[in-house]
């Protein structure tokens, strides 16, 4: 069984990596919020700007959706239908320049999104390994206190087995010694009836020998009577 000191350090270690977590998980929980409000603001831009930057333009810029046919006023690519024919003009040359272009935008703007979404996913994963390790520590800790109750009970049933096992000998004595009683009594009984006997023999023997002794008695008065009856005479 463990001792008191070993208990309670490891539940003042438990308590520690407790509170640990419990930090950890409150940082995590103000970094996604932090994510998610960022995250609205953006889309609050996008749907307020929505109109020019989604790709399909709108009443500002006077076009249609792309690959329409209708062109616009800004891109210099009237007439382009197909989606390679609009990669010309001043949209090439912005990109060479590194401005970007229109459809520059939106591939950043995806790729920020894609990468928002990698790091969420990376970060519930690493929330879900962090839950199955409290779970795992849970399941270790009611593991402890199951095989220290284990301990506890066999100890329990050990010391049952030792306090019965003495009172059977208790009581193993105790009738030992209730039979030697017995016996002694026993004797005592028999040596009493054997001094009664004596007793007895002896009783009779001295009640006969007095009755001899009156008779002689007698007989010599009668004696004396006879020779002073005949001396007188």
């Amino acid at each position: 069984m463990l001792s008191r000191h070993i208990r309670e350090g490891r539940e003042a270690e438990k308590g520690r990596r407790r509170e640990q977590r419990g930090g950890r998980r409150r940082e995590w929980e103000e970094r996604r919020r932090e994510r998610k409000e960022k995250r609205r603001e953006r889309r609050r831009g996008r749907r307020e700007n929505g109109r020019k930057r989604d790709g399909r333009g709108g009443k500002e810029t006077g076009k249609g959706r792309r690959g329409d046919g209708k062109g616009g006023k800004e891109t210099g690519k009237e007439g382009k239908e197909d989606g390679k024919g609009r990669r010309g003009g001043r949209e090439r040359e912005e990109r060479r320049r590194g401005k970007g272009g229109k459809r520059d935008g939106k591939r950043k703007e995806k790729r920020r999104e894609r990468e928002e979404r990698r790091r969420e996913g990376e970060e519930k994963r690493r929330e879900g390994e962090e839950k199955k390790r409290e779970r795992e520590e849970k399941r270790r800790e009611r593991e402890e206190k199951r095989r220290e109750g284990e301990e506890k009970r066999r100890e329990g049933e050990e010391k049952k087995r030792e306090r019965e096992e003495k009172r059977r000998e208790r009581e193993e004595k105790r009738r030992e010694r209730e039979e030697k009683r017995r016996e002694r009594e026993e004797k005592r009984r028999e040596r009493e009836e054997k001094r009664r006997e004596r007793e007895g023999e002896q009783m009779g023997g001295e009640e006969s020998k007095g009755e001899e002794t009156e008779g002689e008695k007698s007989k010599g008065e009668e004696t004396g009577r006879g020779e002073r009856v005949r001396a007188l005479s």
